[in-house]
């Protein structure tokens, strides 16, 4: 209490000292022979030296301390004069005029997003200047840094599934909010970096709205987010709330693992390969907790349509509060393989308060539900009118048997799904080796016109050496590209042709040198690639 009170009487002087240096600049240099006067206005100079900007309405101090950077940001620290609260202040890269006029359009309404698992934003101002020119967001504080670094601090040791669950239930929050605006907001850049955490407190609070809008309306939707969290639906730029629930499982998957997803592949073309086929993480199978791994499959799914909405998820039994109650289905195993319609449940109760006398700890309540034709309150309702249940528990009860039921059934629909593929690949067949991620694209990038794609040079001379020879000069050719990846180029390639009524139409992905992933299309016999080369390179560095 008393650091605290510290703290707060060093930042109303600081304040003080700073509102009284701006009147005697405003009223010009004071009178000399003051006893102690310079030294007392250089001390008050030093002071204030720390805020190196000032707001254009004298309300937010940001100081030359850095907290955080990334591709497209910049964060420092910064000061509310009116209330003596830190805030943080993102410092973005450039933007066109057509992006400013489109940002001030929704900082009206981003400032009346108010909710307690939503960071608040608070104010924005433009910089212009020759040598920089961007927008300063300035958003609420968060005391532990973002749920990624704060991952990190507990090194090998996994975060229990309880703190997990509760962290959840905050993230689903904020969706639901986002989500059941008119009309519904989407946040497009879900991940860890950009949810925060206090840890005093352990509330955790979804951010950097503002700054995913912009992300995804600069370059005309053609410059994405982060490739590991994007939803397959995402390249072609038609999608909806279920790319947030997509990147909530990929979140989910960081929390559970402590890996970041698809730390495997080396590169976004993997990574789009990967996601649009609807290969899951390799961290995927690190998971033990089966209804954590069956959670983590539904958000991640291919499909958009087959992924549960943000309120689904929150009504799910695995973020619900603890009710000391827990229903399971018998023979689990059993019953997703069967089609039996009666399905028989077992009810524990947990809570010894919630228990009647007739039950004992380890016993269980059994009783059957028939799919399509018995009511899950119904259910619960005739065991509270049995003497099973207390009439305050029939809620609780009448929501995991929804639950469990929900589960069954997407079980089974997995199940058959696994039954009607094709046991083919385990035998491959015999054909060409299989070559590098993008390396038949590149050769049709080549091929087509003359595109501005980037292609590791190809041998084609005829060597008499045996297979060993030649097999040791790749490797040792391999091994010099290893060590000088930071030095990487700018590498195209070719997502996929698809004909049209003017002809075929190419989507191509460019990995940038800063990793970045931008997708784009043009018509093959209409545009013209020069200009589309030149356009792509102006606006990478426009961005950087």
């Amino acid at each position: 209490m008393r650091k605290l009170e510290r703290e707060n009487e060093s930042l109303r002087h600081a304040i003080e000292n700073y509102r009284e240096l701006e009147r005697r600049r405003a009223s010009g240099p004071s009178a000399p022979g003051t006893a102690g006067g310079e030294d007392a206005e250089d001390g008050e100079e030093d002071e204030v030296e720390k805020a190196v900007e000032v707001s254009p309405n004298g309300t937010f101090l940001k100081f030359n301390e850095e907290i955080g950077r990334g591709s497209f940001k910049t964060v420092y620290k910064g000061l509310d004069t009116t209330t003596g609260v830190f805030v943080r202040l993102l410092s973005g890269n450039r933007l066109s005029k057509k992006d400013r006029d489109r940002f001030r359009e929704e900082a009206d309404l981003m400032k009346g997003l108010t909710h307690p698992n939503i960071v608040r934003f608070y104010d924005f101002w433009e910089v212009d200047k020759p040598k920089r020119s961007c927008i300063v967001l300035v958003t609420e504080l968060m005391t532990s840094g973002t749920l990624r670094t704060y991952l990190k601090n507990f090194g090998q040791k996994k975060v229990s599934l309880k703190i997990i669950k509760l962290w959840c239930r905050q993230i689903l929050r904020g969706l639901q909010f986002l989500h059941s605006r008119n009309p519904p907001i989407i946040h497009r850049d879900l991940k860890c970096d950009n949810i925060f955490i206090s840890g005093t407190t352990g509330q955790v609070k979804v951010g950097d709205l503002g700054l995913a809008t912009l992300k995804n309306r600069s370059f005309a939707k053609s410059v994405i987010g982060t490739p590991e969290f994007m939803a397959p639906e995402v390249y072609e730029e038609h999608y909806d709330e279920a790319v947030d629930v997509y990147a909530f499982g990929m979140c989910m998957l960081e929390m559970v693992t402590a890996e970041y997803p698809y730390s495997e592949c080396t590169g976004p073309a993997q990574i789009y390969k990967k996601v649009i086929t609807g290969i899951k993480p390799s961290s995927f199978e690190k998971i033990e907790d089966a209804q954590t791994r069956e959670l983590i499959e539904w958000c991640t799914r291919l499909n958009n349509k087959e992924r549960p909405t943000v309120k689904q998820l929150l009504n799910h039994e695995f973020f619900a509060e603890d009710c000391g109650m827990r229903l399971d289905v018998a023979n689990r195993e059993e019953t997703v393989s069967s089609d039996r319609s009666v399905i028989e449940l077992q009810l524990r109760v947990l809570d010894a308060k919630k228990r009647r006398d007739t039950h004992k700890e380890n016993e269980a309540i059994q009783f059957n539900y028939v799919l399509n034709k018995d009511n899950p309150e119904e259910t619960a309702k005739q065991m509270v009118m049995s003497g099973l249940l207390a009439e305050e528990n029939w809620r609780p009860v009448a929501k995991m048997i929804v639950n469990q039921i929900q589960s069954l059934v997407r079980a089974r629909e997995e199940k058959r799904r696994e039954q009607a593929v094709p046991q083919t690949q385990s035998a491959p067949a015999a054909g060409p080796a299989p070559t590098a991620p993008g390396a038949a694209v590149h050769a049709s990038v080549h091929a087509s016109a003359s595109l501005p794609a980037v292609s590791a040079p190809v041998d084609t001379s005829v060597s008499t050496e045996s297979d060993a020879a030649l097999s040791e000069k790749k490797e040792k050719k391999i091994r010099p590209r290893r060590r000088k990846t930071c030095e990487r180029l700018p590498r195209l390639t070719v997502l996929e042709v698809k004909g049209s009524d003017n002809g075929p139409v190419v989507s191509c992905l460019l990995e940038t040198n800063q990793s970045q992933a931008i997708t784009f299309k043009f018509d093959l016999h209409e545009a013209d690639v020069t200009a589309i080369s030149y356009k792509m390179v102006y606006e990478c560095n426009r961005l950087q």
